[in-house]
């Protein structure tokens, strides 16, 4: 099968190997044999038979976002494949397209600065010394200090990551 069958396609419609097989094996035969040669009852009994004759090999699918492992064979992992937008590595790997998901800590990051700068242009309109002033520009150096936090946790955690590599 080719990436046509995926490219511009409703998600929202559940789509198997089977039925693509099936379509795919049905146009084939129906080349070959005419109605009177094999009748289309025929064609489809043979095509069943010899979908379930064949053997599935079961593989492991372990999901890092939610660090669970499922069992599945080669047939469900096609239709994983199929009904959702992932990306498919050489070494049969999914991966989600970033562009269909929301990157949590880069959208708390946003919220962090965004806030700082609201609060450091509310303190900017204070006047210098009053209560007001004191209160925004307090409010601004919390944000501020919330994400460098956040750049130094992500800097030891990727710290922390190379030391265990390098074992």
């Amino acid at each position: 099968m080719n990436l046509e069958i995926r490219n511009g396609r409703d998600y929202t419609k559940s789509l198997t190997f089977k039925t693509l097989w099936m379509q795919e094996q049905f146009s084939r035969l129906r080349k070959i044999y005419t109605k009177e040669e094999l009748s289309t009852d025929a064609i489809r009994i043979l095509l069943t038979e010899s979908y379930d004759a064949r053997r599935t090999v079961a593989g492991r699918l372990y999901n890092n976002s939610t660090n669970t492992n499922e069992i599945m064979t080669i047939e469900q992992f096609i239709d994983l494949f199929l009904n959702r937008p992932y990306i498919l590595s050489g070494y049969a790997a999914l991966y989600e397209n970033q562009d269909n998901s929301i990157n949590i800590g880069s959208a708390a990051l946003e919220f962090l600065l965004s806030s700082r700068k609201k609060f450091k242009k509310m303190q900017e309109a204070s006047e210098y010394g009053s209560d007001e002033y004191t209160y925004y520009k307090i409010l601004q150096l919390t944000f501020k200090v919330l994400a460098n936090s956040y750049y130094g946790i992500k800097k030891l955690w990727s710290q922390i990551w190379n030391k265990l590599l390098m074992f």
